[in-house]
């Protein structure tokens, strides 16, 4: 994610040099869009290439097939798929916030112009990818919880800077690299979290449930919520975040619990 994200501000931001902002707005996002064929080929390479896990394959040998995954996961499993869609929710809102959010909001005041809103999704993108390597390490030391939990509250920190962050250039720079290494931290653990919740013969349904559902019903609608509450308050919009950010943290703290006991 953070690589396809880095990628496509990046070449926003060198056809915005290179053509200026009228011109990328009126055609030059073409170019870009015609550009990402290639990540789709390159997508689909490995798609096929991969076959299932060993684990996966292993299980359809020794476990009874279960016939409606889909029905499992709503009456079965609805606790274990309400905490991932919490927490798909919480990590999905603050990657819409820093890279979506923030920089079209800021360039909307006029606190920046286009190659500076660029720039600010290529830092996200940047400081993402190094939560997401350096969390790896952490989780494989001290398990998922712990990189979950830290990455969360500095999105919440991230979340209550919104009015100085869209309010000066060094602060909307400072929430955005914030908001791109929270966001890095949650990520990584992230999948290996939501794959723990199921059973191996439902885990792609349920993770697949999961994780769609909360960034449909969480994150892809935080921006025009949020949008909405900025017309009363802008810290409002920033707890509102906040509160997103920390059911997602509940949730996983809850389950986390519940597995020791």
């Amino acid at each position: 994610m953070p690589l396809g994200l880095l990628l496509a501000a990046g070449v926003m931001l060198i056809l915005t040099y290179v053509l200026g902002d009228a011109a990328v707005s009126a055609w030059g996002w073409r170019v870009a869009f015609l550009l990402s064929l290639v990540l789709v080929v390159i997508g689909l390479f490995f798609r096929f290439k991969f076959g299932e896990t060993l684990e996966y394959i292993e299980a359809r040998k020794t476990v009874m097939q279960i016939e409606n995954p889909v029905a499992a996961v709503f009456t079965k499993y609805w606790k274990e798929l309400l905490v991932g869609i919490l927490l798909a929710g919480a990590a999905g809102a603050v990657f819409y916030y820093g890279n979506t959010f923030l920089p079209n909001i800021a360039s909307a005041l006029k606190l920046v112009d286009a190659p500076t809103r660029f720039l600010a999704i290529v830092l996200f993108a940047v400081f993402d990818l190094l939560g997401i390597i350096a969390s790896g390490f952490v989780a494989e030391k001290v398990g998922n919880v712990v990189p979950i939990t830290l990455g969360i509250i500095l999105f919440i920190i991230g979340a209550l800077l919104i009015n100085q962050a869209l309010s000066n250039v060094p602060m909307f720079f400072a929430v955005a690299i914030l908001t791109g290494l929270a966001h890095g931290i949650v990520y990584t653990p992230e999948a290996a979290f939501l794959a723990e919740l199921f059973p191996t013969l439902v885990r792609t349904t349920d993770v697949s449930s999961a994780y769609q559902i909360g960034n449909t019903v969480f994150a892809g609608t935080a921006p025009y919520v949020m949008t909405v509450i900025m017309g009363v308050d802008r810290l409002l919009a920033g707890v509102y975040l906040a509160i997103l950010a920390t059911l997602g943290l509940v949730g996983v703290l809850t389950y986390a619990l519940r597995v020791k006991k």
